[in-house]
């Protein structure tokens, strides 16, 4: 516990809140001329996020989604994906 006796501060308090989630674990399979996502843990809405590069300098989302599977097609460009949830 914080405490000052000198009359001219005063303690603050502050509370944090941290929620814990399982980690998204993300995989990705073809089938077809498509990719199948499909990823467990964390927790719904999910927002599916592509970047033709890496280090990405910026994410282009895609969503939101309350399942855990998704499926893009196959543009035989270079594509990296992460995934979001709340």
């Amino acid at each position: 516990m914080l405490s000052a006796g000198d009359g001219i501060h005063t303690p603050a308090y502050d509370a944090v809140i941290l929620t814990v989630t399982d980690a998204i674990q993300l995989s990705i399979e073809r089938n077809g001329g498509n990719g199948v996502l499909r990823w467990t843990g964390g927790t719904p809405p999910f927002e599916l996020q592509t970047s033709p590069a890496l280090p990405a300098t910026y994410w282009t989302p895609s969503g939101p989604f309350t399942t855990n599977t998704v499926t893009v097609p196959m543009t035989g460009t270079q594509m990296f994906f992460r995934v979001r949830g709340q």
